[in-house]
């Protein structure tokens, strides 16, 4: 082996070692953003599924609208949770940089391949090992590599650049065209991949063609352009059999890309691709969630110069295509352009700009800038003296290598926990409303309420329609013992996007506030919407437990298991209700051989003690079926129609029971507690009408006093909603509703005055 080989295999090794220390700081950092949809909260990795990844798209994302089709990330995120028995980060990173790595070396090769084909040079190898050397260590790339779910940009990534190795090596695969293989595998990891025959036709076009654009009138360019048709057609027509064929099917009906116009994110790409170069050379503001927003007008002034900056670079870079030095330049600079395709294009997405989107685009222009930086350091060679400008090469790599590895210790730094990282955004990107409620999100679980709250008020004003902020305003409310505030910002939030988390912290909210049957109800269209989120899944078996509904538990700790056998809740209620139901199973086991009233009163008991109201109804009416005069069934009956809400059936049924037992001092008891608690809760609901009429919620004001009226229809429940009517303007309902006040009590004066104000507005 020469000395030369010892050098660069030595210079090859320090490059990954330096590389790996540099990243040293990273490999702690958590699940951030996007993470928690498709990794924290998706119970589909938990288990290794290879033919679900691979056929259902909902695998991906716990999050509907976000299901989109990429298998091979998610198999790779599911391989990583089993590996480090859950949400260890350590063994995330550690495969994703792995694979970072691999593409280091794969560029490498990829770029030693072109230099041979297109320039002679005994330092080739040199400069190849430089393009691979200066991506891998940019600053800019950092979002990639931090960001685990972005991972899927990494392996894309890989599988094309492998893909254009075997192509230009001219081997078999090539000849077999099995080198399709590889961006084959590389559609499954995420979309960006289908961008392969696109690079392919590049490199055909401009390197192995050597077509000139400006000069279509020469045949010999018009048979080129034929020839790079004819070779890239086998890796179009995979591309598009494989969208339309497994792609488009895949992607769930509910998947949502995008927040904008498709015109108004096209005009405003010009300029978040400049954002992208300018910040590959200088990553002054990289942030993870960017407050960029499409622009309104093409007259926008930058729009113009957005478009004019690449009208310049794409006329220059094509003006010298032909030249046989800057070949490789202008391949790299296409390669730039054509990778943001998918991304910056008129196909708009959910977030305008994101740094993470100019991963693969970066490949090409370190291609183009070291190609580039090499003619110049030639052409100085030839008219100066080889010190100096050795001199300015080294100078060169020096502040390019030192500022991106300063810069790379100081984005992990940033990434290392959500407080520095949003807080870091919130800096970078201050009109960012998701931005600003993640920080006071972070900031309220450290218990710094009144902090949260300001960057919460912050950011409704830029966000005023953004659910989760109304969401996190109504915690902070409820916090500081203001329910009636904190259920109006639950409502603004379900009104303006009743999505699954939505619904589970409404939920949440009824629970601590003793609302059980409203909050079951929330929780149940929340996993009708994703039956996947934990969170929903297990406050629902918590609501199962605490009211006893033990058929419930039993069903849905089974329906849990099933997907998620390690659920520990789920095997914890399990356990518990399998006793419980034993002893009801065995009851209604006896009845169906032998019926008789006393064991269906034991029913109803059994029933009653495990909190399901209905079969203690149903149990009961059996018992008096058998014995219409058992006045313990009765009792009974009462009881259950009482904790349905039904007071007027509770009344009714105890009253038969004293009727059959006068001495019957439960019921009695029973009949009294019934009564108070009837005109309690009428009272109550008509109290809290008169709450949301007073904030202006007249909606939820004749919502209210209905409630009061379905316990015992009074006059003033009446005028309330006559009176909410009026507010409305509806005012033949008002009109209704205050006749019907008036005939409960005709010097309701009140009342009088409502319905006047009716008929005049309807006159």
């Amino acid at each position: 082996m020469t000395s030369k080989n010892l050098r660069f295999i030595g210079l090859s090794l320090l490059t990954i070692v330096t590389l790996s220390i540099v990243y040293s700081g990273h490999f702690d950092n958590g699940f951030y953003f996007d993470d928690k949809h498709t990794i924290v909260n998706n119970n589909s990795i938990k288990k290794i599924e290879i033919v679900d990844f691979f056929t259902d798209s909902k695998t991906f994302s716990s999050l509907p609208g976000n299901q989109t089709y990429r298998p091979l990330t998610t198999l790779e995120n599911a391989t990583d949770y089993v590996i480090g028995g859950g949400l260890n980060p350590k063994v995330f990173h550690s495969h994703i940089f792995t694979i970072y790595i691999f593409l280091g070396i794969a560029i490498y090769f990829l770029a030693l391949l072109l230099l041979r084909r297109n320039q002679s040079s005994n330092y080739n190898q040199y400069i190849a090992l430089l393009i691979s050397a200066m991506f891998c260590f940019l600053c800019a790339n950092t979002q990639t590599v931090n960001y685990i779910i972005q991972r899927a940009e990494i392996t894309a990534a890989l599988f094309v650049v492998l893909g254009l190795i075997f192509y230009i090596h001219d081997g078999f695969l090539r000849k077999t065209y099995l080198y399709l293989i590889f961006p084959f595998i590389g559609f499954f990891a995420k979309e960006m991949a289908f961008i392969f025959p696109f690079l392919l036709f590049v490199y055909i076009l401009i390197l192995e063609e050597k077509v000139y654009i400006f000069n279509l009138k020469s045949s010999e360019n018009i048979k080129g352009i034929l020839n790079t048709i004819k070779k890239t057609v086998p890796a179009f027509a995979v591309m598009f059999l494989f969208y339309f064929l497994v792609y488009k099917p895949a992607v769930a009906n509910n998947y949502v890309t995008a927040n904008s116009s498709a015109f108004n994110y096209f005009i405003t790409q010009p300029m978040a691709i400049a954002h992208y170069m300018v910040s590959y050379f200088f990553p002054y503001n990289l942030s993870l969630d960017s407050d960029w927003t499409a622009y309104g007008s093409i007259a926008d002034y930058r729009v113009i110069l957005g478009f004019l900056i690449h009208f310049v670079i794409l006329f220059f870079t094509l003006k010298v295509s032909h030249k046989k030095n800057l070949r490789l330049f202008t391949f790299g600079i296409l390669w730039f352009y054509v990778a943001l395709i998918p991304s910056s294009s008129i196909i708009p997405l959910s977030e305008v700009m994101n740094n993470h989107r100019a991963f693969l685009a970066y490949i090409g222009l370190t291609i183009a800038v070291v190609s580039l930086l090499y003619n110049l350091y030639i052409k100085l060679q030839n008219n100066s003296s080889i010190k100096k400008v050795n001199l300015l090469v080294y100078a060169f790599l020096f502040i390019f290598f030192s500022g991106n590895i300063y810069g790379i210790i100081e984005r992990n730094k940033v990434w290392d926990n959500e407080y520095s990282l949003w807080k870091d955004n919130s800096i970078k990107s201050p009109n960012n409303g998701r931005g600003l409620m993640n920080l006071g999100v972070i900031l309220m679980r450290n218990g710094k309420f009144d902090e949260a709250e300001i960057n919460f008020k912050k950011a409704i004003k830029i966000v005023p329609n953004y659910h989760y902020l109304h969401v996190n305003l109504a915690i902070i409310e409820n916090q500081k013992g203001n329910t009636i505030e904190a259920e109006k910002y639950l409502k603004q939030a379900e009104n303006i996007k009743s999505d699954y988390m939505t619904l589970y912290f409404y939920a949440d909210f009824l629970k601590k506030n003793n609302r059980l049957k409203e909050a079951e109800q929330k929780l149940l269209n929340s996993i009708r919407l994703s039956d996947t989120y934990t969170k929903s899944l297990n406050l629902l078996l918590d609501i199962y437990q605490e009211t006893k509904q033990y058929e419930k538990l039993k069903n849905l700790s089974e329906a849990i298991l099933l997907k998620d056998p390690t659920n520990k809740k789920a095997l914890t209620s399990l356990d518990n209700v399998k006793g419980k139901l034993e002893e009801i199973n065995s009851l209604k086991a006896k009845i169906k051989s032998d019926p008789n009233s006393e064991d269906y009163l034991n029913l109803s008991v059994l029933y009653y003690n495990s909190k399901n109201y209905k079969e203690a109804k149903k149990a009961s009416l059996e018992a008096l079926k058998l014995n219409p005069n058992y006045a313990e069934a009765y009792n009974n009956l009462g009881i259950a129609n009482f904790m349905l809400n039904d007071y007027n059936g509770a009344l009714n049924a105890y009253t038969k029971a004293i009727e059959l037992k006068p001495d019957y001092t439960l019921a009695k008891n029973n009949l009294l507690n019934t009564e108070n608690s009837k005109s309690k809760m009428r009272d109550f609901h008509i109290n809290e009408s008169l709450v949301f009429y007073n904030n202006g919620n007249y909606k939820e004001c004749i919502n209210s006093a209905k409630k009061s009226i379905e316990i015992e229809p009074t006059s003033v429940a009446y005028n309330n909603i006559c009176t909410a009517y009026n507010q409305l303007e509806k005012y033949k309902e008002a009109l209704k509703a205050c006749e019907k006040a008036l005939l409960l009590n005709k010097n309701n004066k009140t009342a009088q005055g409502n319905l006047n104000f009716a008929k005049n507005k309807l006159k």
